[in-house]
């Protein structure tokens, strides 16, 4: 098995404590046979982060929930310490004016020219790498 480090972002989400969209940066460490087994439990996970901390997808007409491994490493069991008592393990931010354009336009690339970068923004979509390694 081999360890992997994901930054996850989700994007258009409701956090308690924050008005309107934001979006949030989280970092896994998991444990998997291969990239697409990691992008899996990945999904897993951050849905049960985000079940535990109340922070809820948004599911409009027009603006929806989506995550993406923002960035996928391998990592050696050395090199890494994880302490899981210091908060959520989530850092927010807000998503106004521009950002409300841009990141759904991000959203609609990355499914039509990248979609393995995706996590849980179309839980029914299958993900393939073609290719692409975890680097």
């Amino acid at each position: 098995m081999t360890t992997y480090r994901v930054i996850a972002e989700g994007l258009f989400v409701n956090a308690p404590g924050i008005d309107g969209y934001c979006g949030f940066y989280t970092t896994l460490f998991i444990s998997a046979d291969s990239f697409d087994s990691m992008l899996h439990r990945a999904e897993l996970m951050l849905r049960n982060r985000q079940d535990a901390f109340n922070i809820t997808p948004v599911n409009g007409s027009i603006i929806k929930s989506h995550y993406l491994a923002f960035s996928c490493a391998e990592v050696t069991d050395s090199s890494f310490e994880f302490d899981d008592q210091t908060g959520s393990g989530f850092s927010f931010f807000t998503i106004t004016g521009w950002d409300r354009i841009h990141l759904p336009t991000r959203h609609l690339f990355l499914r039509a020219f990248k979609p393995w970068k995706l996590l849980a923004g179309q839980p029914s979509e299958v993900k393939r790498l073609k290719g692409i390694s975890a680097q």
